[in-house]
Parts: structure tokens; C-alpha cells; sequence
């Protein structure tokens, strides 16, 4: 897993799944931007980045 934020507060992230299994993806989050769907329960699956605002 690769992650990452932007922004002066912090509050833009970037998460890249790089495993083989799901990621859960952090409380209080939005999601902005996927490269493909997120599995069951929000889950960040395998080869796939997404972009998020953090609140």
C-alpha cells in the first residue's frame, strides 16, 4: 500500500492498493475519485488507487 496527503491541512489523500487482499478505507472520508469500483464494505481492492477528502 502507498498513501499519501496533499494540501496544507492535510485533508486530500491518495491511497494505491498494491496487495493482493482489500484495504477498508478510513472513517470519516469521501471519496472523490477511484481507478475501479470499490469491493463490499468500501473496500480499497487489489491495483487500485482512490483519491479522498478527509473530514
Amino acid at each position: 500500500m502507498l498513501a499519501f496527503t496533499r494540501g496544507a491541512d492535510g485533508k486530500l489523500a491518495c491511497i494505491v492498493s498494491q496487495s493482493a487482499y482489500g484495504i477498508p478505507l478510513p472513517d470519516a472520508t469521501e471519496v472523490l475519485l477511484v481507478s475501479s469500483p470499490l469491493g463490499a464494505g468500501a473496500c480499497l481492492l487489489p491495483d487500485t488507487a482512490v483519491w479522498l477528502r478527509r473530514e
